[in-house]
């Protein structure tokens, strides 16, 4: 395993991933988001329209898997 500390890690990913060794955590998270913005967009167009807010956490999915191909690409995933 090619681990590099903590610290080395660029902020944005080590917030993306706070807590998350192992890239399937990260993966949950990354869905959840998803289904939250679907969920919003869903909830939005039947429910109430301020509901479309729940569509931001696009901007969290978004960062999930920027941060997971961030340590895809430098195999720092722990087994």
């Amino acid at each position: 395993m090619n681990e590099l500390p903590e610290e080395k890690r660029p902020f944005w990913v080590a917030v993306a991933l706070w807590g998350s060794r192992r890239r399937a955590y990260a993966l949950v998270w990354l869905w959840i988001s998803l289904l939250m913005a679907v969920g919003g967009a869903v909830a939005g167009a039947a429910v109430d329209p301020p509901l479309f807010a729940g569509t931001l956490f696009l901007i969290p999915a978004w960062w999930y898997w920027a941060a997971i191909r961030w340590t895809d690409r430098r195999k720092l995933w722990e087994k």
